[in-house]
């Protein structure tokens, strides 16, 4: 199952989405480590929470479904903190399991309006 669009745009549709809310101030790229790792964390729960799906997406179910998926990433973490549950540890997938869960699932029902 090709899910390599899906994921890449859920890891770049998390980080629009906590950037959206100007999480950080710095302008170097070590500045946005935590982001990153929070993307990654985000991205591997997501595509956890597809392949739980009945039916999982993939790459090939439509040709624009990595603008659906990381539309879908983007308002899922808008308007969210950034940190990790626990403070100090580095993110982990489930740390993202609201809101990467609601995103595959609001991606997998939106995909059949998609032309």
């Amino acid at each position: 199952m090709a899910v390599k669009i899906i994921g890449n745009a859920a890891y770049s549709g998390c980080l629009a989405g906590i950037m959206d809310g100007r999480w950080s101030t710095g302008n170097t790229v070590t500045s946005f480590a935590s982001q990153c790792a929070i993307a990654l964390a985000f991205k591997t729960q997501f595509l956890a929470a597809n392949a739980a799906l009945a039916v999982p997406m993939t790459d090939a179910d439509n040709t624009e479904i990595g603008f659906l998926v990381y539309g879908c990433a983007a308002s899922a973490m808008q308007g969210r903190g950034q940190n990790a549950v626990t403070p100090g540890v580095a993110p982990v997938a489930t740390d993202y399991a609201i809101p990467a869960n609601a995103a595959a699932n609001l991606a997998k029902e939106a995909i059949a309006n998609l032309t």
